[in-house]
C-alpha cells in the first residue's frame, strides 16, 4: 500500500513538474487564483521533497524548518518594468515530512 502511495505521489509530482515554469504562476495575480494553482500542484499527503521540487522548478526558493511546527516555506518574485515586483508565497505545514496544509499568498512590492 505504501509503495502504491509513493508511486502515485511521484506520478502527481511529475505531472505538476511537466507544466512550464511560467504556467504555475502565470495569470495568478490574486490570492484566490494562486491558492487554486498551488492546490493543484501540491496536495495534502505529498512528501515535502516532492513539493519543494515542484515549486523550485517553477522558480521558487524554498526553506524547510521547524518553529512551533515543521514547515516548508517557498517564495518567488519577479519584476515587470523594474518598478513593481510580483511576489508569490507558499507555506506548507508538515507532519512526518508530508504536506498537511498549505497557504498561498500573492502581493505586489514597489513604490
Amino acid at each position: 500500500m505504501r509503495q502504491r502511495l509513493t508511486v502515485t505521489t511521484l506520478l502527481l509530482a511529475s505531472l505538476a513538474c511537466a507544466r512550464s515554469e511560467q504556467s504555475l504562476t502565470e495569470g495568478a495575480e490574486d490570492d484566490s487564483t494562486w491558492a487554486q494553482r498551488l492546490g493543484t500542484a501540491v496536495t495534502p499527503g505529498m512528501p515535502a521533497d516532492s513539493a519543494r521540487l515542484v515549486l523550485q522548478r517553477s522558480g521558487f526558493a524554498c526553506v524547510q524548518g521547524v518553529d512551533s511546527t515543521a514547515y516548508l516555506w517557498c517564495d518567488k518574485s519577479e519584476s515587470s518594468y523594474h518598478v513593481v515586483r510580483r511576489r508569490w508565497r507558499a507555506v506548507m505545514v508538515l507532519d512526518h515530512d508530508s504536506i498537511v496544509t498549505r497557504r498561498a499568498t500573492f502581493g505586489l512590492i514597489g513604490p
